[in-house]
């Protein structure tokens, strides 16, 4: 009886700890392309934290450059739309379209093409991470 209901919490605790195993593993990553298009949206918000919290370790200075390109102007996002052209073990590359458009205060009115540049994406800590264009 002693060895049976030893048997039974082991496999109970077994049970239980893949569980959790699946659970964490399902989590966090989430799509390269919404990072993308997150990315994008922090930057025309001027939210530089935003912007250098959804880089890599290694891009974090140029998310805080971008970010500060658009200080003093008029920017919105136009038409964004963004899918994950490639993905490959810990690294993705995501294509978009759409527009930022911008101006500068009494200046003319200028574009970036989203479909340009291609963005590359490394897993890093378990989340999706902007590192990058090609």
């Amino acid at each position: 009886m002693r060895n049976l209901l030893g048997s039974k919490l082991r496999l109970i605790f077994v049970l239980s700890l893949g569980l959790l195993l699946l659970a964490s593993c399902s989590q966090g990553a989430g799509d390269p392309a919404t990072v993308v298009q997150d990315y994008l949206a922090a930057l025309v918000a001027k939210d530089d934290l935003a912007a250098v919290n959804l880089s890599c370790a290694a891009w974090e200075a140029n998310a805080e450059v971008e970010g500060a390109a658009f200080e003093g102007v008029e920017v919105v996002l136009e038409d964004v739309a963004c899918a994950v052209a490639e993905e490959s073990g810990d690294s993705a590359t995501v294509s978009c379209s759409g527009l930022i458009a911008f101006s500068y205060a009494g200046g003319e009115n200028e574009e970036i093409d989203l479909s340009s540049r291609d963005y590359s994406l490394v897993l890093e800590g378990g989340e999706w991470r902007m590192c990058g264009y090609q």
